[in-house]
């Protein structure tokens, strides 16, 4: 009798706890239980505009956007790179006051971009409202160049970030594999990558994820999972990826087939003096 009045006291606490798991407000069940994040990053190194000034690869040309290209990596430059890394990159949310509406729902293209222009003039700490003053004149501008601000290609991002921020370089480069990211990011440049954000499954997503995402890399583990900062969820800063999730879903917008778009990924070089 004891034993079956304690199975019953159990299952009841059992519900219990599962049931303020279900309604727990703003928290996805599958992120509590599948998201395998690393209790520790390696130490993060700040930002070094003449370390970030140094080229890596040959540029050529591309006549279709006028944004240059480049070749993929350097043999060299890969049997450098450290076995970790990890840059000191601000976390910019795209809903900064956690209002996922139908604006914030598409402004990851903004929230990357203002990521790495916060990395490059060390803003730390932007508040919600200096954050959507951005949002908002990168709206307008995209509304205004491109006819909309939803779901800018990676040359559309990249001319953006040139007109209203004043890089005077910004690369959108062929990726042959995530080695091509993290040749720019021991370089001290952060790289912005295009997305198939279901291809993801990233356990925070609404949904499943949105069709398209963009978000910024940063570092890497030993392991070889790959440090981003991901500004689709507030569990966003420095959110690790596995490597080949991660290179599975890098795609640009491709009018919407975002699962064949091409592999590139825009890096920006702060200004010399």
């Amino acid at each position: 009798m004891r034993k079956s009045v304690l199975t019953i006291l159990t299952i009841a606490a059992l519900l219990l706890i599962g049931g303020g798991v279900w309604v727990s407000k703003g928290d996805d069940i599958r992120a509590r239980f599948f998201d395998d994040q690393p209790e520790e990053l390696p130490v993060a190194v700040e930002a070094d505009p003449e370390l970030g000034n140094e080229s890596t690869n040959v540029v050529v040309s591309n006549a279709n956007t006028n944004v240059p290209v480049v070749a993929g990596e350097t043999v060299e430059a890969v049997a450098k790179l450290p076995s970790q890394y990890n840059l000191a990159v601000p976390f910019v949310l795209q809903a900064p006051t956690a209002n996922w509406d139908a604006v914030h729902n598409e402004t990851c293209e903004e929230a990357a971009v203002l990521t790495v222009h916060y990395f490059w003039t060390k803003v730390k700490g932007a508040t919600a409202p200096q954050i959507e003053t951005q949002y908002s004149k990168m709206i307008a501008y995209e509304n205004k160049t491109f006819g909309d601000f939803k779901d800018t290609t990676a040359a559309q991002t990249a001319k953006m970030i040139k007109d209203l921020y004043g890089y005077k370089r910004v690369d959108v480069l062929p990726m042959k594999s995530l080695n091509d990211a993290k040749v720019h990011v021991a370089a001290g440049r952060p790289v912005i990558i295009p997305s198939s954000g279901k291809l993801l499954k990233n356990p925070n997503f609404k949904n499943g994820g949105p069709l398209y995402h963009m978000l910024v890399i940063r570092g890497w583990m030993k392991d070889g999972r790959i440090i981003t900062n991901d500004p689709g969820t507030r569990k966003g800063n420095g959110y690790v990826y596995k490597p080949d999730i991660l290179w599975n879903a890098i795609h640009d917008w491709n009018g919407g087939k975002v699962t064949t778009g091409k592999k590139v990924m825009i890096v920006v070089y702060p200004n010399g003096k």
